[in-house]
């Protein structure tokens, strides 16, 4: 088996840096529904709004190189859901911030990112310690649209983790060990 080509360390880095955010803002996002714990929104909106640039960082990378190519040589059909999985990820990964965004803002919340106000609060003209819609349809578009988008990624990220797992346990190949920045023959 030839030695695939590595990956550059600006493919890694914004490849783990996106994984891991996305996994812990979406752990936030499941625990703060769950258990209606509000107290976490603000932190769970700075960190996704920073999240929000490193992606778009990725996505300009990765059109810009192009995707890596295969480890070894599959089944059309793997090419195909394997490129499916990949738009999903990136796409779903630019929209969830963006309906949170889109939520948090129209919601009245505003948005705010270690204390530099983006969107303010839109406060209640008669009782001011009250926070208003700016607008309730975009609201409820922005709540809708984040929670479905969460279970598309959700979904995209139990496939691609299958997808590595399957490449590393049954095709043997190269593909997890590239990823990992550990490309050593097996």
């Amino acid at each position: 088996m030839n030695k695939p080509p590595k990956l550059d360390r600006v493919t890694l880095s914004l490849h783990w840096l996106v994984a891991l955010g996305i996994v812990f803002l979406m752990s936030l996002g499941f625990y703060m529904a769950t258990v209606r714990d509000h107290s976490l929104f603000q932190m769970h909106k700075e960190w996704g709004v920073l999240l929000f640039v490193i992606i778009l960082l990725r996505v300009w990378w990765r059109l810009k190189t192009g995707w890596p190519k295969p480890v070894s040589d599959h089944f059309s059909w793997e090419h195909k859901l394997s490129k499916v999985v990949h738009w999903t990820l990136l796409i779903s990964t630019i929209l969830m911030p963006i309906f949170g965004m889109v939520n948090s803002g129209f919601s009245g919340y505003g948005i705010a990112i270690f204390g530099v106000e983006i969107i303010p609060m839109n406060f209640d003209i008669v009782e001011p310690s009250k926070i208003v819609p700016f607008d309730l349809f975009w609201k409820q578009f922005g709540v809708i649209s984040h929670v479905i988008t969460a279970y598309i990624l959700l979904t995209a990220i139990i496939l691609h983790l299958a997808g590595a797992l399957k490449h590393h346990f049954i095709d043997k190949d190269l593909t997890l060990l590239r990823m990992l920045n550990r490309s050593h023959k097996r």
